[in-house]
C-alpha cells in the first residue's frame, strides 16, 4: 500500500516542481544519441516485454563498483512481461547509516504511466522509490532508471537485449 501511495504523489507533483530537476534529464547534446524530445505516443506493452540489461556505458560504470566491493554482484536485469516484472540486482546507494552500496531485486505488475511530457513505467513492490522513464531512440527504447534518492543515485541506462 506505501509503494502505491508514493506512486499517487509521484505522479501528482511534476518532475518540475522538485529541486534540481533538470540534473534528472539527459542533456540535450547526449553523447549518447538519446533524444531528449520524449515519445509522444503511448507505447504498446509488447514494444516494451522483453530483457533489458545496462547499455555499455552503464555496465562500465556498474563493473568498476563491482571492483571496488568485495564478492562482486550480478548484472543488473529488468525483465517485462506484458503484464508483470522482475528486476534483479539494482545498485543504488544507501545512506540510512553510513552510505553504501545495496542491491534490490523484486517481482510484481507494472504499468505505464504518463509523466508530464513523458511515459514512465511505475514498478510497485519494491524496497527503495524506482523511476523508470522511457526514451525514444531511432524507433527503439532506452530505460533510465533511477533507484533511490535522484539526488544521490545517477541514472542507469538500459538497453533491450536482442
Amino acid at each position: 500500500m506505501y509503494a502505491t501511495w508514493v506512486a499517487l504523489i509521484y505522479s501528482l507533483y511534476s518532475i518540475a516542481s522538485q529541486p534540481d530537476w533538470q540534473a534528472w534529464l539527459p542533456p540535450r547534446e547526449s553523447s549518447r544519441g538519446v533524444s531528449s524530445t520524449p515519445s509522444p505516443a503511448r507505447p504498446n506493452e509488447s514494444q516494451l516485454a522483453g530483457l533489458w540489461v545496462p547499455d555499455e556505458e552503464t555496465e562500465a560504470r556498474l563493473k568498476g563498483l563491482s571492483a571496488k566491493l568485495s564478492g562482486g554482484s550480478n548484472v543488473p536485469q529488468l525483465s517485462l512481461t506484458k503484464t508483470s516484472f522482475e528486476a534483479r540486482d539494482i545498485p543504488y546507494l544507501s545512506q540510512e547509516s553510513a552510505p553504501r552500496v545495496l542491491f534490490a531485486s523484486w517481482s510484481g505488475s507494472w504499468n505505464l504511466y504518463r509523466q508530464q511530457d513523458m511515459w514512465a513505467i511505475y514498478l510497485p513492490g519494491g524496497s527503495l522509490d524506482v523511476r523508470v522513464f522511457l526514451h525514444e531512440e531511432k524507433a527503439r527504447y532506452r530505460l533510465r532508471v533511477i533507484a533511490g534518492d535522484p539526488s544521490m543515485n545517477e541514472s542507469l541506462w538500459f538497453v533491450k537485449k536482442q
